[in-house]
């Protein structure tokens, strides 16, 4: 009795095992799978898209439909498994060396499959373009400025505006495309011996054309200068000291202030312009066959003149 007892559990549980391998092996055979993707690059379209032609084969699908995606996941559209092969119209490029699409049965996890290839080189003959930027260089201006006229031809760029920077990126004003050719009024020197400009169109990257030309020698009628400083030696004081009456002419000097420096720039004091002539007390002799003042502007860049004279004998 317990012989045929364990020899009843025995082929039950070989049942089991049978039944259970049969139905793993049914569910295997009906799993979905897509093999054999490939692209077939097409023709270049004008707005720099191109055409592809796609085609797969496939096992168990489930259902009719199909998905495409590109980088990232990023979802293109879905289509029936009828219409392979497929062609995508105005694909667009990904700026990489290789594009990439990934095809995935609809509603089916795991059953996809990706595929890279080649980008082709398509151009866009709608992209924003500008060329032949020229500029003339117009009169010199009281202020050291002067006046430059800017033209230059452009297709597709997408909006009426265009911008002028100058070096390092610095912004001068956005224009009209109607106002060429523009002329700049007191357009600044850089103070290099070429002066320079970018014109790009508004808010379009990489639409943008340079250009460098030799800087004009336009001299401000308002610089800062000093002319005719005179210094008068005064009397010797008992300490060894003298006396020094300085004067000179100006012009613009934009403040009512001036420096004195001795040598190696050493600074002895700030005065009014109105105070001259100006005497200066206990002058200290530099100990040298001559002593030495240099006046400046003040907060002025070289707008100084500088003097010597024999020393006086204190």
């Amino acid at each position: 009795m317990q012989i045929a007892y364990s020899y009843l559990v025995k082929k039950t549980i070989y049942i089991l095992l049978f039944l259970t391998l049969t139905s793993c092996l049914i569910e295997s055979l009906d799993d979905c799978s897509i093999s054999d993707l490939e692209v077939a690059v097409g023709e270049c379209n004008a707005d720099g898209t191109y055409n592809l032609t796609l085609n797969f084969a496939y096992e168990n699908p489930g259902n009719d439909y199909f998905e495409v995606y590109v980088r990232d996941d990023v979802f293109i559209d879905y289509y029936e498994l009828s219409e392979l092969p497929l062609t995508i119209e105005n694909f667009e490029m990904s700026g990489l060396e290789y594009d990439y699409i990934e095809v995935c049965i609809n509603d089916v996890a795991d059953c996809c499959q990706a595929i890279e290839w080649e980008s082709p080189q398509c151009d866009s003959d709608d992209d924003c373009s500008i060329s032949d930027l020229e500029v003339a260089v117009g009169e010199c201006n009281a202020d050291g400025t002067y006046n430059l006229t800017l033209n230059f031809a452009y297709e597709n760029p997408g909006n009426d505006y265009f911008e002028v920077f100058i070096r390092d990126d610095v912004f001068i004003d956005y224009y009209e495309l109607s106002e060429l050719p523009l002329t700049i009024e007191n357009f600044e020197m850089s103070g290099l011996e070429y002066d320079y400009i970018e014109v790009c169109i508004n808010d379009v990257v990489d639409c943008c054309q340079e250009i460098e030309w030799e800087s004009p020698q336009c001299d401000s009628d308002d610089d800062c200068s000093i002319s005719d400083l005179e210094v008068a030696v005064g009397e010797c004081n008992a300490d060894g000291t003298y006396n020094l009456t300085l004067n000179f002419a100006y012009e613009n000097p934009g403040n009512d202030y001036f420096e004195v420096f001795i040598r190696d720039d050493v600074f002895i004091d700030y005065y009014e312009l109105s105070e001259l002539p100006l005497t200066i007390e206990n002058f200290e002799m530099s100990g040298l066959e001559y002593d030495y003042i240099e006046v400046c502007i003040n907060d002025v860049a070289d707008c100084c003149q500088a003097i010597e004279w024999e020393s006086p004998d204190c």
